[in-house]
């Protein structure tokens, strides 16, 4: 544009205001104010209409009025502080001129526009010393005349190195796989579906690009000379962050650059960085806050960050959360280090409880997992060696067992909440009475975690609907532990402009051919998976015969006859072949080492007292529904436990 016609206020007409554009204008600019008036004018379908622009000309009338109207009210504000405070002059009188004319129902817009070009030269200057006045006799304007001194915008690494979290954006390319990839230009009109666009990591990228480099255009006219625009990460390099410095943009060498491939993490580099003493943090990622969490402490800044909750924005004050988690009623049963730890604490319970890169446990949601944090938060992260309840949550070294026994216990009481009933019968109300009722004191700490977890998979064998809502094995549970070990690590050095970023192979993921995977299991818990699938889905399909012969699939491969076998009654192959007549000489004999392979147990450590466990369970619920045990015989017996599971 010229700069003699710096002046001009442009005016939103129907060239400006094009279909395209109104979503993007309501949803930026709704819960800056449009809301509220909105609320006033309109009310049920139509303010739905208005708000998600669904008719354009209702949308389009509503801007255009209330565009107007601001600008009348700014215009009519100037005059009165003038009139108030100081001599009327020849240099205002265009202004009092301006307001006539937008008060004129009888001109049209564009003859609106003619009259006020001429009044309009001299208006920016003199704005510009009004507010000058302003801030030299109130504080209040001082403050939010100069609140923006930063800007900050950050972005994701577009085309970052292999991470964690390619698994989810596979998974993401995999839903949108017919998204197609477009190129376009600054002057291109915005796609219909801008969700589907979106989705489409190509065409992410190249806005990500031409966003980038248009806010920098935009700000060396737009910004003060007291004031900074930096942009991160939206560039072909993502490390670097440039910046608009006094109409100027410089690639900022030191403070910016990173490796972080993650914005809601770099954008807590930036906050360490800045020279404000206020942070205003923008983001609708829950991750952002909870990054942050340990950093606060060591800030000598205040740090809001802005959050949409149940449509209503919100400003969560990142200093007085970690206050409040310091004082907090529930949590004062802990150590006072504990307590100075508690935001390391909570980073890793969000974390372990599902995340972008750790996976979440099945019908257990993060507001469960929380709920039991506060109930039982001295059992479940703190140092009692008498009792044998070792370590904190946010102890996420890799090398040591005692961040992995508090996430045992986290995961223990959670567990506990849908088998409490099973332990009623021997008075243990609470998931630590039932951890000393099986503690031995001649065991470590692990096994005597390990059994306690045992005792609570046992009770709820019979009480989930099937395997995914069980309790995941030992081994399963010390992966989850380790790929959140991963990410602790990361986020701890988010404010850092060098991470180091482990090697993914030792904490609980597989690369091969530059693949990642999850490794969810133990080989040999798999192993098992895999076998009691075959057992309960594949087998003989001897109907006519007796299972007597080598044409008996299963006793080819030495093995019993099993629930997924075809054949009938007159199996002599479903106790195993040791079993088998001697006499005949076509079958050979099995040795220890071909016995029945055992079922699948989901715990390599089982307890040797589980089958007794279930077996008591089972009886006590016999007897509560009046049936003897004692006079049943074997058919009989199986009737009964048929009727039983109807019952449960």
């Amino acid at each position: 544009m010229d700069p003699e016609l710096d002046w001009v206020l442009p005016f939103p007409g129907d060239w400006h205001i094009l279909k395209n554009y109104q979503r993007m204008i309501m949803k930026l600019y709704l819960d800056a104010g449009l809301k509220d008036f909105i609320e006033i004018f309109h009310q049920g379908a139509t303010a739905n209409s208005v708000i998600q622009a669904l008719n354009f000309d209702k949308t389009h009338n509503f801007l255009m009025q209330f565009w107007e109207s601001l600008f009348r009210f700014q215009i009519e504000t100037v005059i009165k502080y003038f009139h108030f405070n100081h001599d009327q002059n020849d240099h205002l009188i265009h202004i009092e001129r301006v307001s006539d004319i937008l008060s004129d129902d009888t001109l049209s817009p564009l003859e609106k526009i003619q009259k006020q070009m001429k009044f309009f030269q001299n208006f920016s200057s003199e704005y510009e010393e009004l507010l000058d006045q302003l801030c030299a006799e109130n504080e209040n304007w001082r403050f939010w005349n100069t609140f923006l001194i930063e800007v900050h915008l950050v972005f994701d690494d577009q085309s970052p190195p292999l991470s964690p979290k390619d698994i989810e954006r596979n998974r993401r390319d995999l839903k949108n796989e017919n998204t197609s990839g477009v190129s376009f230009t600054k002057s291109s009109k915005l796609p219909s579906d801008w969700l589907k666009f979106l989705a489409n990591r190509n065409n992410k990228k190249q806005l990500v690009l031409l966003i980038s480099e248009q806010f920098l255009l935009l700000s060396q006219n737009a910004i003060k000379l007291n004031q900074t625009f930096v942009v991160g990460g939206g560039f072909d390099n993502s490390s670097l962050s440039k910046c608009v410095v006094q109409n100027e943009i410089r690639i900022i060498i030191k403070n910016f650059q990173t490796n972080i491939s993650e914005g809601d993490s770099r954008v807590w580099l930036h906050t360490e960085q800045t020279l404000c003493d206020t942070v205003l943090i923008y983001s609708p990622d829950n991750d952002t806050y909870n990054i942050g969490l340990p950093f606060i402490q060591t800030l000598d800044k205040q740090v809001f960050v802005q959050l949409t909750f149940k449509k209503d924005v919100i400003y969560l004050n990142m200093n007085k959360l970690i206050q409040s988690m310091k004082n907090d009623p529930d949590l004062q049963c802990l150590s006072n280090d504990n307590l100075d730890d508690i935001p390391s604490i909570f980073q890793m319970l969000y974390i372990v409880t599902g995340c972008d890169y750790v996976s979440f446990f099945r019908d257990h949601g993060k507001t469960s997992f929380y709920q039991i944090f506060f109930k039982y938060p001295d059992f479940i992260t703190s140092n009692n060696i008498v009792k044998g309840w070792l370590g904190i949550l946010s102890e996420s070294d890799n090398r040591e067992n005692a961040g992995f026994l508090a996430f045992l216990r986290l995961v223990g009481c959670e567990y506990w909440r849908k088998c409490s009933s099973a332990f009623l019968k021997d008075r243990i109300n609470s998931p630590h009475y039932l951890f000393q009722s099986v503690f031995v004191e001649t065991l470590s700490p692990l096994e005597n975690h390990y059994i306690w977890l045992s005792k609570i998979r046992d009770a709820l064998y019979c009480r989930v609907p099937s395997e995914e809502f069980f309790l995941p094995s030992n081994d399963a549970l010390f992966l989850h532990w380790k790929r959140s070990c991963w990410v602790k690590f990361v986020w701890q050095q988010a404010n850092q402009n060098l991470v180091h970023y482990p090697i993914l192979n030792d904490y609980g993921w597989k690369v091969d051919k530059n693949v990642l995977s999850i490794v969810w299991d133990s080989d040999e818990n798999l192993e098992k998976i895999s076998n009691n699938l075959k057992l309960w889905t594949a087998g003989c399909g001897c109907i006519k015969s007796n299972c007597s012969g080598n044409q008996c699939g299963c006793r080819k491969q030495r093995k019993s006859c099993g629930p997924g076998c075809k054949c009938g009654q007159s199996c002599l192959n479903s106790n195993g072949p040791t079993m088998l007549p001697s006499g005949d000489a076509n079958i050979q004999q099995p040795n220890k080492e071909t016995q029945d392979e055992p079922l699948y147990d989901s715990e390599s450590d089982t307890d040797t007292d589980s089958d007794n466990m279930i077996f008591n369970d089972f009886f006590l619920e016999f007897e509560n529904l009046g049936i003897n045990l004692v006079e049943l015989d074997e058919t009989d017996l199986q009737t009964v436990i048929t009727d039983f599971n109807t019952h449960v």
